[in-house]
């Protein structure tokens, strides 16, 4: 829903012409994007998603940018215009990552529980150059559908969500700006190599990629700093169409 405050605001940015300069590209990416013959070609994909990222590095280093000015500006005159740049680069990023959503949601099947599930977690933050330049090294080698997790707004698990051919998921994490690409078994080889425990962040991934496997969620049970135990929470989809109330998520969680 589009509160009244909010419709408001958009309708106020159209006055500029700097916000609607940018309408042209961002209808062609869209549209480009949902094309049958294209959504579901990974390479095309993909440097979709590199075209977003660079656009939303690009503009958030523009809002940095203007809240630093703002630090500075005494005339009133300049104090409006920037923020009223950083209003509308603020709406630009979440146009950016809008039709991100679109893409994530079309290549997940427009699986409900499981968007639901990956979206536990904080948000991403900001995102610089180097994060680009991982990102860009990874999804330009990549044959498969590989969505950026942090250019969406609700894939919050992993920095990558890998999109098999078989439609299968996995959940990949970033180290060492790139150079290492960890999945849920690396995980799991690290924490005992170390002998330490899955961080905050891990634990995640663990219990979000064996969710996918299992359509199920098994939760670590620790005693003493050691796992003594699981509790498994199944996950069970609902028969039949998602009913009109768009709030209904089609799944139930019930203890085993």
């Amino acid at each position: 829903m589009l509160y009244k405050d909010k419709y408001k605001e958009y309708v106020d940015l159209l006055r500029f012409n700097n916000y609607t300069k940018h309408f042209n590209l961002l209808v062609k990416i869209l549209t480009h994007s949902r094309l049958p013959i294209l959504k579901n070609w990974s390479i095309f994909i993909n440097q979709v998603q590199l075209s977003l990222l660079r656009n939303i590095v690009n503009v958030e280093k523009a809002i940095k940018e203007g809240k630093n000015r703002l630090k500075t500006a005494c005339n009133e005159k300049d104090i409006e215009a920037l923020n009223k740049g950083i209003k509308i680069n603020r709406q630009l990023i979440r146009i950016f990552k809008t039709i991100a959503d679109g893409i994530a949601w079309r290549n997940l099947q427009y699986n409900r529980p499981l968007l639901r599930l990956l979206s536990e977690n904080d948000d991403a933050g900001y995102i610089n150059k180097n994060d680009y330049d991982a990102f860009h090294k990874i999804l330009t080698k990549s044959r498969r559908i590989t969505i950026i997790n942090d250019i969406t707004r609700y894939l919050r698990i992993g920095d990558l969500t890998r999109i098999l051919p078989n439609k299968k998921i996995v959940l990949l994490e970033l180290k060492k700006k790139g150079k290492k690409i960890m999945n849920v078994l690396d995980i799991i080889e690290e924490s005992k190599r170390h002998k330490q425990f899955f961080s905050k962040q891990k634990l995640r991934h663990y219990i979000a990629q064996f969710a996918i496997i299992n359509n199920s969620i098994k939760i670590p049970i620790y005693k003493n700093e050691k796992i003594a135990s699981a509790r498994t929470l199944l996950i069970l989809f609902t028969l039949g169409s998602i009913f009109r109330y768009d709030a209904f998520f089609a799944f139930i969680w019930l203890y085993a």
